[in-house]
């Protein structure tokens, strides 16, 4: 399609370029040949009389009037993908709509399985495809990971801490969480209690993300309240967390859904803790324009359901 001689498809791969400036990897979102894709640039050099990107060491750099373009262009692609999936009905018995999820470690092990069991029964021709949640390089808002799932890796929902969201999308409260100890079975020298002086004693083991530039919300509150506790493993979300504390004598700060499910599993055992933590609070977050969609109301309400079961 053409607007004014523009043809809207190189919208896309200014997006790109915006993103990753780089002719390479925005060839490989878009799935085209470089030589198709620096076409579509000279296009748009053309039209705006301006370069647009201009290359500095192994990146193109956007120009001042490619910076004032990048938002427009970033919501005109919002909403022309709004009226693409636009439907008049949605029938989840029928549909073979699919549907992209980000989330943590944590909610793909606590909640989605119940999510599955829905699907199974609801829904069996829809697709959901399920993402971890991502990590985008830069800082500012494009460090945000709801961002990033949502508008530049265009997944459908988001779910994320309350604390870490985003406050450029909706949001609705899905689950909350208190947290709890962990620690072994036959744990040498904790019984079944916890006093704050045995927990600041043992070793922990820590969650952390984004190689570590973005700790969890049990470190950022443990710090604020002025507790220190001594810091062993530090491990990239929760998967490793139980079968390096049922090995060890390492104690582990963790929710309390998914510690009642690693005790099942492993030889652990849950205790409360003697410091005051606030809950993890999960937020599913969906963008605006995606507020009268009927297969995404009906996703919304589904991962609701699922979360209370959970």
């Amino acid at each position: 399609m053409r607007l004014h001689r523009v043809d809207l498809n190189t919208l896309l791969v200014f997006d790109a370029l915006v993103e990753h400036r780089s002719v390479s990897r925005a060839a490989r979102q878009l799935n085209l040949g470089q030589p198709a894709l620096s076409a579509a640039l000279g296009r748009l050099r053309e039209h705006f009389e301006d370069p647009l990107f201009v290359r500095s060491g192994s990146e193109m750099v956007p120009t001042d009037l490619a910076r004032r373009l990048a938002e427009p262009v970033r919501e005109l692609l919002l909403r022309a993908e709004t009226i693409v999936f636009t439907r008049g009905s949605f029938d989840p018995a029928q549909t073979p709509r699919r549907f992209t999820v980000s989330a943590s470690d944590y909610t793909m092990t606590v909640l989605m399985p119940q999510v599955i069991r829905l699907l199974e029964q609801e829904a069996p021709r829809v697709q959901l495809t399920l993402r971890p949640t991502p990590f985008p390089s830069g800082s500012g808002v494009e460090r945000q990971p709801t961002t990033e799932a949502l508008e530049r890796r265009q997944h459908d929902f988001s779910i994320t801490p309350s604390g870490a969201h985003s406050e450029r999308h909706r949001a609705e409260v899905l689950l909350e969480d208190p947290f709890v100890g962990l620690v072994r079975r036959d744990h040498r020298s904790v019984g079944d209690t916890l006093t704050l002086e045995h927990y600041q004693s043992l070793l922990h083991v820590v969650p952390e993300y984004d190689d570590g530039r973005i700790p969890f919300i049990d470190t950022v509150a443990l710090e604020r309240a002025g507790i220190q506790r001594r810091v062993g493993p530090i491990v990239d979300g929760f998967a490793a967390m139980g079968g390096l504390v049922a090995c060890s004598e390492y104690v582990a700060t963790v929710p309390g859904r998914l510690a009642a499910l690693m005790a099942q599993r492993l030889p652990l055992k849950v205790l409360p803790l003697p410091v005051p933590v606030p809950p993890l609070v999960e937020l599913l977050q969906w963008k605006p324009l995606h507020d009268g969609d009927p297969g995404m109301q009906w996703l919304r309400g589904m991962l609701q359901r699922a979360a209370a079961r959970s």
